[in-house]
Parts: structure tokens; C-alpha cells; sequence
């Protein structure tokens, strides 16, 4: 994330700059990952939201919180043997 950061400083053009920072929210805020990176699978939602374009979220969403579950139960599957005994 650092990366992101100091690209958002040096970056003198205010309409990269504005994506850029729409990058970072959207990755820190709104689909946060456990590395804390920014993705860039979330540029063209941040483009969209710069040029005040209407997107449909729900696809979005979704893929995010699929990607979550799975992760959650293939790649985690100890935590859900505790959760579900407790």
C-alpha cells in the first residue's frame, strides 16, 4: 500500500491523482483483502466513480464476498471446525 501512497504523492496530474485515492478507499474501506494491498481488479470502479458514471455494485460485491467465502472454507477450514463447535 505504501507504493500507492507515494505514487499518490509524486502524481501531478489531479485526475490520476483523484483515481489513484479512489483506488486506495475502495481497496482500504470498502473490499479490504488480508495483504492490505491495493488490486487493481477495482480500477475500473474507481474510473467509474471519478467520471461519475453509473456501475452496477451488486456484481462486484458479490464476486468480493464469493472470493471471501471461498477463502474462508478452503483455505481456512480449521476456523470453521472451531466456530462451529463453540
Amino acid at each position: 500500500m505504501a507504493q500507492i501512497l507515494k505514487k499518490f504523492n509524486t502524481e501531478k496530474d489531479k485526475d490520476q491523482q483523484h483515481m489513484l485515492f479512489l483506488l486506495y478507499w475502495l481497496n482500504k474501506f470498502v473490499f479490504p483483502n488480508c495483504s492490505s494491498a491495493v488490486l487493481l481488479e477495482y480500477k475500473h470502479l474507481a474510473e467509474a466513480m471519478h467520471n461519475h458514471t453509473d456501475v452496477g455494485l451488486a456484481p462486484t460485491i458479490l464476486a468480493h464476498l464469493y472470493k471471501n467465502l471461498h477463502s474462508a472454507t478452503f483455505e481456512n477450514p480449521t476456523f470453521l471446525v472451531l466456530a462451529h463447535s463453540g
